[in-house]
């Protein structure tokens, strides 16, 4: 996810501060301003927007924020590739559950380019998996995880993870 910064300087301080690579001046009569282009958002930014975005049931949000070879990784199941496996999932999770992720807590590294999250599931098994119990409408609360990485500015990977034996318990 790329963005553009405008920052504002007061002419005095013009001459301490060189427009970078990529960037244009402009000015008013009291204020000159550098537009900053293609500055890449930080990978705690990213990640933040993403899970804000499925807290919103914003799925065109989250899928925006993905890179076109994103690595699903799922507590269960196959590893999906492509952002059109991953739209697949989004849907079966918007036909099956009802999710909203609370007690977020991040953890970055040095590098900026991976992030973990630890999480609240509160949820609402409304549609049934195949080998999964029955779906009526069971609330459920679970404490998952996440790792996180990010590419070119987009989320690359995202491997997920969350006790299954306990959520069938609190889902039968």
């Amino acid at each position: 996810m790329q963005k553009t910064e405008i920052r504002q300087l007061q002419r005095s301080k013009l001459n301490a501060k060189q427009p970078q690579n990529n960037s244009f001046i402009f000015a008013t009569q009291y204020s000159v301003f550098i537009i900053f282009k293609n500055l890449q958002m930080a990978a705690l930014d990213i990640v933040k927007q993403y899970y804000s975005s499925f807290n919103k049931k914003d799925w065109q949000g989250m899928l925006e924020l993905v890179h076109s070879e994103i690595r699903h990784e799922p507590n269960q199941g196959d590893v999906r590739i492509g952002k059109e496996l991953f739209t697949e999932f989004l849907k079966m999770m918007d036909d099956s559950y009802e999710e909203t992720l609370t007690d977020m807590v991040f953890f970055t590294e040095s590098g900026d380019t991976r992030i973990a999250a630890e999480f609240t599931v509160n949820g609402i098994y409304k549609k049934g998996e195949d080998d999964m119990p029955a779906a009526h409408g069971q609330s459920y609360i679970l404490s998952a995880a996440a790792f996180l990485e990010i590419k070119d500015g987009q989320i690359s990977r995202v491997t997920t993870y969350y006790n299954l034996p306990l959520w069938i318990k609190l889902v039968s």
